[in-house]
């Protein structure tokens, strides 16, 4: 049946609204780091050129992981995870260091 939208793990309504709200913070994500990065450039404070890689790394690759490894690749589920999880963390501690670390 061409046309026909198959869906895993729900409804085909959920799955359209979890894929459009990770793609939405994703974009959000992007612009709030960007404009911290056009922050950095202007002023030359490194803790907003920290926020901003730790923003990409807390929402923006986690989204991109979890949309392009089972899409190009055979990964599996727990290495999604290990990877998504990883990047959260790395843009935690980013952030962390870009607040308490840096004059």
């Amino acid at each position: 049946m061409t046309g026909m939208l198959e869906t895993t793990g729900g409804s085909t309504a959920i799955v359209i609204a979890a894929i459009v709200g990770r793609f939405l913070m994703g974009v959000l994500a992007l612009a709030i780091a960007y404009r911290a990065y056009t922050g950095y450039r202007s002023a030359r404070s490194r803790p907003l050129l920290y926020l901003a890689a730790g923003l990409v790394f807390l929402a923006v690759v986690p989204t991109i992981v979890s949309f392009v490894l089972p899409t190009a690749t055979d990964v599996s589920a727990l290495d999604r995870t290990v990877v998504t999880t990883a990047s959260e963390l790395l843009g935690l501690l980013v952030i962390l260091y870009a607040i308490y670390g840096t004059n």
